[in-house]
């Protein structure tokens, strides 16, 4: 059942703690918009489309491989390690603004350490937000991380408008200005974090049975790391792993070949050759909704005692069959059609964009969850746990898209089929497995 007790702090400090978690979250997202920049660093610095693929993976790793954050969260808590997050958003961006044409290959290395600097403030606001027990919170957080994508893209084109410089010399800028931003909003975000929580208003608890040498013991103090351990020997804790993954390769696979999925779809050269570009306009209002309807949907769940985990098997499903008609409209629309067809080529884009919700619930579904089940206390390194599955898609749907849409036959397409099948099996598993119906002792508040 629902706590009665719905706000675990004064509403005042809350409302502030609220907003710089926001603030947080709407910047630690840009690293999910580096394709936006690197169609410009391509040609500059000489880059292969095989190098390009790279780049976004090696970008985005740090944001969804958070163990190492979630550790310095549970041991130093939000304000030492998200200011530690802050100074290598800045640091990485500025360095990548001024690396030389001839070592071009070291803007890996300051795009990862921006990526993870985007990571360690995103675990912060998160697990801040988890902390304080209230799903409106955990939903606002989640959904300015969905909008980031859109934030930094605006950005850029707001910059390539205003600077009026060659398209192929812009990326430059277009890092620096996302180095003042991204710096600045992550500080003021980042000084929100002073303001204390009672440790009376953030009990542990979870869903799985007493039996089970699992269950974390209620502590004030955080486990080690080896001790944390204890939550690999969950199967609830696998679900998740392999629902998450699921759930965001299915969004890192339009994002990151967004255009060339459209170039297939129509053929190079159509007579709209650059209407992807909706996609990232798109892609995230779809994202910043999903994080927020799939909260409200979840609670009415719960309320009506369905367990909350059968909220992300409906997720699933919908992802998966909006990807599995992506494919279908390939093997039975003829190309001529599709490169003719207005209605059609608006059909795909939507299908394509429709992915955001469920990329966006499971920012806010998945870390309520691992709260819920396994506790708040040592929410950092648990939901740090669940990330390598991210982490795992985040680097390996890029290169593996990328690679079998350009080398095999028809490999986008066998690419729909893929997805829709690793959205489906994890959705049949909580749907037909009893594990999920276990009730926890303890429900996020509204």
């Amino acid at each position: 059942m629902v706590s009665k007790k719905i706000w675990a702090l004064k509403p005042t400090k809350l409302t502030v703690l609220i907003v710089g978690c926001m603030i947080v979250a709407m910047v630690s997202g840009f690293p999910n918009a580096i394709a936006a920049i690197g169609v410009k660093l391509k040609p500059d610095l000489g880059f292969s489309a095989l190098q390009m693929n790279i780049l976004a993976p090696v970008t985005m790793l740090g944001l969804f491989f958070t163990v190492p954050a979630g550790m310095a969260f549970d041991s130093f808590g939000a304000l030492v390690t998200s200011a530690v997050g802050s100074m290598m958003i800045i640091v990485g961006y500025l360095c990548a603004y001024f690396v030389p044409l001839k070592l071009a290959w070291l803007i890996y290395i300051f795009f990862g350490i921006a990526g993870f600097g985007s990571g360690i403030t995103f675990i912060c606001a998160l697990s801040t937000m988890i902390k304080s027990n209230t799903s409106t919170g955990i939903a606002l957080v989640s959904a300015c991380m969905s909008i980031s994508l859109a934030f930094g893209a605006s950005l850029i084109s707001f910059y390539d408008k205003s600077a009026h410089c060659d398209t192929n010399a812009c990326w430059r800028g277009e890092i620096m200005i996302w180095a003042i931003v991204a710096g600045v909003c992550a500080t003021l975000g980042t000084l929100t974090f002073k303001l204390k929580i009672d440790p009376a208003d953030t009990m542990q608890h979870s869903s799985i049975n007493e039996g089970e040498a699992l269950l974390h013991k209620e502590t004030d103090k955080p486990l080690s790391l080896l001790e944390s351990t204890v939550i690999l020997k969950s199967p609830q804790f696998w679900i998740l792993f392999f629902a998450y993954f699921a759930g965001i390769s299915s969004g890192i696979f339009v994002i990151t070949q967004a255009e060339d999925l459209w170039d297939y779809f129509t053929t190079v050269g159509s007579t709209h050759p650059t209407w992807f570009s909706w996609v990232f306009i798109f892609f995230p209002i779809f994202n910043y909704s999903g994080t927020l309807i799939s909260v409200w949907i979840s609670n009415i769940m719960v309320h009506n005692g369905i367990p909350r985990m059968k909220s992300i098997a409906v997720m699933l499903i919908i992802s998966a069959a909006d990807v599995l008609v992506c494919g279908l409209i390939h093997l039975l629309v003829p190309l001529k059609t599709r490169e003719e067809s207005t209605i059609i080529q608006v059909l795909f884009l939507a299908l394509l964009m429709l992915v955001g919700l469920g990329f966006g619930s499971s920012f806010s579904l998945f870390p309520m969850l691992i709260g819920e089940i396994f506790g708040n206390v040592n929410f950092g390194k648990n939901f740090g746990f669940l990330q390598i599955s991210s982490s795992l898609a985040a680097v390996g749907t890029p290169i593996v898209s990328g690679i079998l849409g350009r080398s095999v036959k028809m490999g986008f397409v066998w690419m729909y089929f893929i997805e829709g099948t690793i959205l489906l099996i994890p959705s049949l598993i909580i749907l037909l497995s009893s594990i999920s119906h276990r009730k926890s002792r303890h429900s996020m508040d509204i």
